[in-house]
């Protein structure tokens, strides 16, 4: 057994939310597994800086972490390309906004659509599957219908009054 990753430990615990509290981290975690796979203790820094759903602009993440900008930019960028956070220009100030969304759903379908990262790290497709079934599923029956973590979207229906689609 491999020693675990403090820092890939918290970070897991972090996005987790509800079910990273009440479940024990170890190796064989989904939140575990998949993040070690492609994070740097360095890129869960800045992570763990940003915090959870807090959109966060560079120089708020850099106050925080203790890299220097320059540094702190690459990590976030690697970061996004990962699918551990979220980037967007703000609409009214024109600066980058970061965001670490929970594990599922949010993180977790960001990191299976890189397709390369996908092939190369196998384990975050099985993180996918096993996330649902034991952390997700136990937890369903707690929402009311259509608040669900997941839910189909009715394409049909919605899309059957404009013209041209079939």
């Amino acid at each position: 057994m491999a020693e675990l990753r403090p820092k890939i430990v918290k970070l897991a615990k972090m996005v987790g939310g509800i079910a990273g509290a009440r479940n024990k981290i170890d190796e064989n975690a989904p939140e575990y597994y998949s993040l070690n796979a492609v994070v740097t203790d360095e890129m869960a820094d800045v992570a763990l800086a940003i915090g959870l759903r807090q959109p966060r602009t560079l120089e708020s993440i850099v106050g925080k972490c203790g890299k220097s900008q320059k540094e702190t930019r690459e990590l976030l960028a690697k970061l996004a390309e990962t699918g551990v956070c979220k980037v967007w220009a703000d609409k009214e100030d024109g600066k980058d906004r970061y965001f670490v969304n929970i594990f599922a759903p949010g993180m977790l379908e960001m990191m299976v659509n890189n397709r390369e990262q996908l092939a190369a790290h196998p384990e975050i497709g099985k993180a996918f599957e096993e996330y649902t079934r034991r952390r997700l599923a136990p937890m369903a029956a707690l929402f009311p219908e259509g608040l669900a973590m997941m839910r189909v979207v009715p394409i049909e229906s919605a899309i059957k009054d404009i013209p041209g689609v079939e």
